[in-house]
């Protein structure tokens, strides 16, 4: 059975290198929540990237597309 991601980080390590949209983020963010503003998108990005420190560094974004996870830091696949 494929479970659907309940958090943001679930969803980028479930295909790293995939590029997500920011819809596909923004959704899997605020699953149970009525009203967010799209802001706090990437303020959790933000949140999500200072919380993993070095590692945070291989949360991506693809400008005008979404955001991906880096298999590692400094790889580049572009």
């Amino acid at each position: 059975h494929s479970f659907p991601p309940r958090r943001s980080s679930d969803l980028l390590a479930s295909r790293p290198g995939r590029v997500f949209t920011r819809e596909q983020v923004f959704a899997s963010l605020h699953q149970h929540e009525g009203d967010a503003s799209d802001r706090s998108l990437d303020s959790h990005i933000y949140t999500l990237r200072r919380k993993l420190g070095a590692a945070g560094q291989c949360i991506q974004t693809v400008r005008g597309m979404g955001y991906r996870l880096l298999s590692r830091v400094g790889m580049d696949m572009g």
